[in-house]
């Protein structure tokens, strides 16, 4: 057996503050336990579903942490690390790959490294987590932005693959080494094994996790070669190290783990007890999964603390960062420039009211507004955009969105007021409702029954595979044929999400004149605020609007609006001096004391080119070509 039998108490949790952390459902707590690792958005601020980072940096509910900060191994943020930001001095930090995966995980996916290590751990680290362009830029938009196991995508798949080999493979050399100790250490003299490496890596994270004045008693108690010298004469006791654990673990993690610490310990002392070499294993992975799990509630806990100073510095650290892309050639701003100068082409249809003061602004945002319609997705977007692709893709699809419930009520309006506009044998069957008047009751409810409709299709293009349901609705909404359904929903299909529709084209300029007096309001309105108060009122609350009824449609529009404004005028302010307002073929495009800055902020991420998700509903980030974002990709579905 590999240890001996000892009975180990839970101790009670010492006194020392509290923390609740977010509600996790089963299958995600389970997913965590296992060990895989999945592939999207990450600390890096990568959110791609293609990335190799192991943890995704999401929005919604998160982590709530309360009581002294001290207990989790971190002091509270101080306001000197974001004031003085870009004159951090250089720090070893592995660099992004390093971080993402040990090159040994890389190279080999039967590795001796566990699934969890410091090394992948550290991306959640607070220089790494400061330093992250993305994640910083992001925070702008989104209140409750933090990470979260990274799961999905192909990558993913094949993380977890891995995962599994590992603790497989683990299960071996246990059955081996319990079999026969002394032959087993004498096949591995020259050469380590999962066991040990397993253990030190334990070590290694728990030393992250406490304060400093408890990091030699880890060290202690987790002597990785006294304890394998224990395990090989079976005089280690390995239920009073669990025990142990237990203590640690619950000193400094968040109560709602506590179940998941028990868990463990159960674990360990049942193998140890069976000699189960499987609930041994199983044990150890849960002990890495609690170990992440902490390590996961205490960077969030971390981004909540720094959210107010990454929001207030935001156009300074950006536009740092940005002059050493430009610098190196890595952002094209020749080509966002000449974007910039086209747009004076553009009709005056938009924005026509922001004072010529602003005259720039202006230009920008009918440039911006521009890039986000449906009809011009195949247009190119510029490099200087490629923080902001997830963003411009939930644009552009609320837009779609928009425009194509104008196409069904605009065909719902034809079958009650105008059916010659509608195919022959539609418009015969229809001839005794003509001008028959339509009730805003009506129109609302067809709405709603087509956004329940949508609702309950999960794949997309929803518009596409809701269509013979939303054509049904509508011809059910008025006394019609319904043999007629076939060639309806023909008419319909015609005209949903096809720029080369006039019907498509009229109501997307519907929809635009109504979207531009919103937009016009609010980008006056954000002009003249700092970057912190532009956060509290565009995401922190609502603008206060003039209207007096509430109408579901209007609001819609204006939350588009807002999203379209806020992200307009934070990306003005951050390129307007480095790209919009200057020729990149006059001038040096960045001071090279400013470049120097900007080598400590690429230190510790990974480069501009693997844009991210983070989307709060949108969940899955896309990246964006380096170059720049073609409209094939922004495109929705």
């Amino acid at each position: 057996m590999l240890g001996k039998s000892a009975a180990g108490g839970h101790p009670r949790r010492e006194s020392g503050g509290s923390m609740a952390t977010s509600n996790e459902c089963p299958g995600e707590k389970a997913k965590e336990k296992q060990g895989d690792r999945g592939a999207t958005k990450t600390v890096d601020g990568t959110q791609d579903a293609g990335s190799d980072q192991d943890h995704i940096q999401d929005a919604g509910v998160h982590n709530e942490f309360s009581g002294n900060d001290e207990r989790f191994g971190h002091k509270a943020p101080r306001r000197d690390l974001i004031q003085n930001l870009n004159h951090m001095p250089s720090t070893p930090m592995a660099d992004a790959s390093s971080a993402r995966l040990d090159p040994r995980q890389q190279s080999n996916p039967c590795s001796l490294d566990p699934p969890v290590t410091k090394a992948t751990l550290s991306e959640l680290d607070v220089p790494r987590i400061v330093l992250n362009p993305k994640l910083r830029h992001d925070i702008n938009f989104d209140p409750d932005l933090h990470f979260r196991p990274n799961l999905e995508g192909e990558k993913g798949r094949r993380k977890a693959q891995r995962a599994a080999k590992f603790w497989t493979t683990l299960r071996t050399e246990l059955r081996l080494f319990m079999g026969d100790p002394i032959k087993f250490e004498a096949e591995h003299a020259d050469r380590d094994w999962r066991l040990p490496v397993t253990l030190r890596a334990v070590e290694e994270i728990l030393e992250t996790l406490v304060p400093p004045e408890d990091r030699s008693s880890v060290g202690e108690i987790l002597n990785v070669p006294l304890l394998m010298q224990q395990f090989a004469k079976g005089v280690a006791d390995l239920e009073d190290l669990a025990a142990w654990l237990s203590r640690t673990l619950k000193m400094h993690c968040a109560p709602m783990r506590d179940d998941w610490v028990n868990e463990m310990v159960s674990q360990l002392g049942a193998g140890n007890q069976n000699q189960d070499v499987s609930m041994l294993v199983q044990g150890l992975q849960t002990l890495l999964g609690v170990l992440e799990a902490m390590k996961l509630d205490v960077a969030n806990h971390q981004i909540r603390c720094l959210r107010s100073l990454l929001v207030q510095d935001t156009i300074e650290f950006e536009q740092t960062y940005f002059m050493k892309k430009i610098a190196f050639g890595k952002i094209n701003i020749s080509f966002a420039h000449s974007w910039f100068q086209s747009a004076n082409g553009l009709p005056e249809h938009a924005l026509t009211h922001i004072g010529q003061s602003q005259r720039d602004l202006r230009t920008f945002f009918r440039g911006f507004s521009h890039i986000l319609l449906p009809s011009r997705a195949a247009e190119l977007i510029p490099d200087t955009f490629t923080f902001d692709g997830e963003r411009i893709i939930k644009a552009r699809s609320d837009i779609l969105d928009a425009i194509n419930m104008e196409v069904c009520m605009s065909l719902f309006r034809d079958l009650k007021m105008n059916p010659s506009a509608l195919p022959c044998p539609i418009r015969s069957s229809l001839a005794s409702q003509m001008n028959s008047t339509i009730s805003s009751h009506q129109e609302d409810t067809l709405r709603s029954s087509i956004v329940a409709i949508l609702a309950d299709i999960p794949v997309e293009p929803q518009w596409q595979e809701g269509l013979p349901a939303i054509a049904l609705q509508i011809l059910r909404s008025m006394p019609a044929n319904l043999s007629d359904l076939p060639e309806f929903e023909r008419e319909l299909q015609s005209h949903l999400s096809n720029p080369s529709s006039p019907l498509f084209l009229s109501c997307e300029a519907a929809i635009l004149g109504q979207l531009y007096p919103l937009l016009e309001k609010l980008v006056a309105c954000y002009s003249p605020l700092s970057t912190t108060k532009l956060f509290e009122i565009s995401v922190l609350a609502r603008v206060a609007t003039d209207d007096a009824e509430p109408d579901a449609s209007v609001d819609v529009l204006k939350e588009m609006a807002r999203r379209i404004a806020h992200m307009g005028i934070l990306h003005w302010r951050v390129w307007a001096p480095l790209a919009y307002l200057v020729n990149p073929d006059a001038a040096e495009p960045c001071e090279q004391d400013l470049v120097g800055d900007a080598e400590d902020i690429d230190a510790g991420m990974d480069s501009v080119d693997n844009p991210a998700i983070l989307d709060t509903e949108m969940g899955r980030r896309q990246s964006g070509k380096k170059g720049s974002l073609s409209g094939s990709i922004l495109a929705k579905g």
